[in-house]
């Protein structure tokens, strides 16, 4: 006798043990949220609809039901907290996965821009983002290509200056001395040594589809190139500026 119901439960429940298998972790915690709350509603419903038949019953009934809401609500509460840990679990991998890819893509794209061909790859170029952290700052992105300096501040020099009034800046030999704050800081003599070698320096204001300034894009040169500085020049800077933009918007996600 036992035998046989217990063989005829096992035929009735391994159809359902074969769903169990099939459905992922996140998709059985949903179907349990879904059953819990379902459980949840309709055992007042059932109160409330034959509440003369249930209120006739013995206490021990009225006890096994409330015990019967309880654990579902509190299954609710608890598959729901597990909701987010399953989430990360199916989700997580692959977000880091694509922020990777976005990165690496990011570091390929600026390093392809910022060596141009052509006349503009006589400049070396710079990409200057505002820091985060310190609005009176601009940084290099971490995969934009370093040459030398990764910060400088809003409003000081060619670069500064473009940022600050969104307007395309350019200075030539003794020009690019007279940009800095006079009597300078010890951090601007600093700055000055570095760059007292350049002939040329030439910054164009990155901007989005909307006018908001993202960064600067600075060429800078040894040699007396004075390409840059010319119409021509002005305009392929901020051609190169522009794609540098979508870059920054499509891919590193900055706001237009």
């Amino acid at each position: 006798m036992v035998r046989a119901v217990t063989a005829r439960a096992t035929a009735v429940l391994r159809p359902t043990s074969w769903l169990l298998r099939r459905l992922d972790p996140l998709t059985l915690n949903l179907w349990t949220i879904l059953g819990a709350g379902l459980v949840i509603v309709l055992v007042p419903t059932v109160y409330t609809v034959f509440a003369p038949e249930i209120g006739s019953r013995a206490l021990a009934v009225r006890i096994v039901v409330v015990i019967i809401w309880l654990c579902a609500a509190l299954l609710a509460v608890l598959s729901g907290l597990r909701q987010s840990s399953l989430v990360e679990q199916l989700v997580g991998p692959r977000s880091r996965e694509r922020t990777e890819m976005q990165e690496e893509a990011t570091e390929l794209i600026l390093g392809a821009l910022l060596t141009p061909p052509g006349a503009l790859g006589r400049y070396q170029w710079r990409l200057f983002l505002p820091d985060p952290d310190d609005p009176r700052r601009l940084i290099v992105p971490p995969h934009a290509p370093v040459t030398s300096n990764t910060t400088w501040p809003v409003g000081v020099g060619v670069t500064g200056v473009a940022y600050a009034t969104g307007i395309s800046q350019y200075a030539v030999d003794h020009e690019i001395a007279t940009l800095y704050p006079v009597p300078p800081d010890e951090l601007d003599d600093v700055r000055r040594a570095r760059h007292e070698h350049l002939r040329v320096v030439a910054a164009m204001p990155i901007k989005s589809a909307l006018g908001t300034t993202l960064g600067v894009l600075t060429a800078s040169s040894e040699k007396r190139s004075l390409y840059i500085t010319t119409v021509d020049g002005e305009r392929e800077h901020a051609r190169l500026a522009d794609a540098v933009a979508r870059v920054l918007i499509d891919i590193m996600g900055l706001p237009e």
